[in-house]
């Protein structure tokens, strides 16, 4: 095993890294709020996938990573925890993190349950463009994938999701009203760190135990065609999710919208014996 002199986060760089500040333009239209430990991840998982670091190779130790993007090492080990949890890289106590399977760097990430969905989760950027409660009659699809009258409310959450600072899609959520209350404040900061459908189970002591994946296309309108830097009318890749919780009661319903040229989906099945 060796070490290879680590040659990413220059300081010029690292400003990107950090959370932007606020103002007044991003409290009117939604703070983009980024996840810098998401950044570290796919700086390191493209730097292994690049061959810059080898099967056996060591990554240098998590105090020159953080120095490097000037940030601290909490942050700097969620990042390796997570190429971790992927089979990327191993930890050894004492020695170091060391770079085991290069080829799950860029491996096609396969989907056997939903655990592998709630595990996984998004690893790009946040930013959210609106929180708003809604009356169902206003939004008849989610209305009716969640089962609910009418009249009732709905929490409507608008985001948008960025790898590597480009817009890559766009997402509307929506959450029965009576499952929102326990919901945290500050629901545009939580949402950066975890997904909705885990701060809505927590706050409702319940659990996703099922979930509808319908894929499907449409044409970009001219608000969307803006919001994902396509033209008009460009085909637009729609995936809408319902989970449900034990009694098969629908708990959250989000359709998330991208462009058809940014987004790969690769299913493997295997027989059951």
């Amino acid at each position: 095993m060796k070490r290879r002199p680590f040659a990413g986060g220059p300081r010029e760089g690292s400003k990107t890294m950090r959370q932007p500040s606020q103002t007044a333009e991003g409290r009117q239209t939604g703070e983009r709020r980024q996840t810098v430990h998401s950044r570290i991840e796919q700086f390191l998982r493209d730097q292994i996938s690049a061959g810059k670091f080898a099967e056996g190779d060591q990554l240098p130790p998590e105090v020159e990573i953080a120095e490097s993007f000037s940030v601290s090492r909490q942050t700097v080990r969620t990042a390796i925890l997570k190429l971790a949890a992927d089979g990327i890289v191993e930890r050894f106590p004492g020695r170091g993190t060391f770079v085991t399977d290069a080829r799950q760097a860029t491996r096609p990430w396969a989907v056997t349950s939903l655990n592998d969905v709630l595990e996984r989760g998004f690893t790009g950027d946040i930013e959210t463009l609106s929180i708003s409660v809604v009356l169902a009659v206003t939004v008849p699809e989610a209305a009716i994938s969640l089962q609910v009258l009418p009249e009732e409310r709905l929490l409507q959450v608008e985001t948008l999701r960025r790898q590597n600072g480009r817009v890559t899609a766009h997402a509307v959520t929506h959450v029965p009203d009576r499952l929102a209350a326990g919901l945290p404040e500050d629901l545009a900061a939580a949402i950066v760190e975890r997904r909705l459908l885990s701060l809505v189970e927590e706050a409702n002591d319940m659990v996703a135990s099922k979930m509808l994946h319908t894929s499907g296309a449409k044409l970009a309108d001219d608000r969307m065609a803006e919001v994902l830097g396509v033209a008009p009318g460009s085909a637009l890749l729609t995936l809408r999710n319902i989970y449900y919780d034990a009694d098969e009661r629908p708990m959250e319903t989000s359709v998330v919208s991208c462009a058809s040229t940014g987004h790969r989906m690769t299913i493997e099945l295997h027989r059951m014996d």
